[in-house]
């Protein structure tokens, strides 16, 4: 993995250098059409964590623009629907994640 700077420093001076390439793959901004959810982990205190949208498979900005979305759709699970500041039960960070008290669903 390059370290920030090399990176910077990189994509300002040899742009077409193939290490660019395969650190960082070429990704769209444009959010998902479809989110599946994949993965559901029951806390010790009974809530349902549902992964919606993984860190790793999507920009942190397709994610964040999908939240927003959702939220506005859905004021009443605002509170529930948000992005990890941390890994958690094996969910890295900055996934969007929904956390539902037990008997609630999606």
């Amino acid at each position: 993995m390059l370290e920030a700077t090399t990176r910077i420093l990189m994509e300002r001076y040899d742009p077409t250098n193939p290490l660019l390439q395969w650190v960082n793959p070429p990704q769209t901004d444009e959010p998902a059409d479809v989110v599946s959810l994949s993965k559901s982990v029951k806390t010790d205190d009974g809530k349902m964590i549902t992964l919606v949208m993984s860190s790793a498979d999507y920009t942190d900005k397709q994610i964040t623009e999908a939240v927003i979305a959702y939220n506005r759709g859905h004021p009443e699970r605002m509170s529930h629907s948000f992005q990890l500041p941390v890994t958690m039960y094996g969910i890295p960070a900055n996934s969007w994640v929904l956390v539902l008290p037990e008997g609630e669903s999606q």
